[in-house]
């Protein structure tokens, strides 16, 4: 037999009903606070993605310009 732990945001000791874990944190969540936490969960991946765009255009750009300097090597 699992134990149900109450959700962490609202602390809904007597209802187990419609508790979600995340697979990640390992924290359970009711049905609420579960889209709460999913949201937040895409937000902070669309800013890493975000962020990683951000920096392999720069690094696509600086080794696209670093090819034009006259005195680098052709191979």
């Amino acid at each position: 037999m699992s134990i149900k732990f109450p959700c962490v945001k609202c602390e809904l000791t007597g209802n187990f009903n419609g508790l979600f874990t995340c697979n990640g944190c390992r924290q359970s969540f009711c049905a609420n606070h579960s889209i709460d936490h999913t949201n937040k969960l895409r937000n902070r991946f669309e800013d890493f993605i975000n962020e990683f765009t951000l920096i392999n255009d720069i690094f696509h750009d600086y080794k696209q310009n670093s090819n034009d300097f006259p005195w680098k090597k052709q191979k």
